[in-house]
């Protein structure tokens, strides 16, 4: 039977691992920074098949979420996305990345939900690109391409609109 200050090491080695672990886990489910400027691929496919060029986006702010029709976050923050983006079309562009599920399931979401924005089948590499590997993952970007505010989780339907308002009107 180990003795107490055998017990003791035992713990206190534990809880090294443990932090050791946990400081390393949440290094990785940071965001972008602030300031950021990410990079899309080249050629992104749309859920009708046609292909989005990085180049053709427009400059002006964009939202870009990371979802999955999985997730429940997801399915609770996209009918007030869907909403905003139609108050804001004319000046903010919406981005979807979907990161799961057949091409189907996806346009039926897209129906549902009544989505008028583009929706694009993420990759892997986007998802590390982007640093979204807990979802919904959303960035707000001004019209440079940089970060302006990055989110994970759920966001409601005030919170977007008053990020959206802070990029516009500064």
């Amino acid at each position: 039977m180990p003795n107490f200050k055998t017990t003791l090491r035992m713990i206190a080695t534990l809880v090294i691992i443990g932090a050791a672990m946990l400081l390393f886990y949440s290094s990785q489910f940071d965001t972008l920074p602030k300031g950021a400027k990410p990079q899309f691929p080249a050629k992104m496919q749309l859920l009708n098949g046609q292909v989005l060029e990085a180049t053709a986006l427009p400059r002006k702010p964009l939202v870009v979420n990371f979802w999955a029709t999985w997730c429940p976050p997801c399915r609770q923050e996209l009918p007030q996305f869907a909403q905003v983006s139609r108050r804001y079309a004319d000046t903010v562009l919406f981005l979807g990345i979907a990161v799961d599920s057949p091409i189907s399931e996806l346009n039926r979401f897209q129906s549902d939900f009544q989505i008028s924005y583009p929706i694009v089948l993420g990759t892997n590499e986007m998802l590390r690109a982007w640093k979204a590997e807990t979802l919904p993952t959303t960035y707000f970007l001004n019209t440079a391409g940089e970060v302006v505010r990055a989110h994970r989780g759920a966001l409601s339907e005030q919170e977007l609109i008053d990020t959206l308002e802070s990029i516009l009107h500064p």
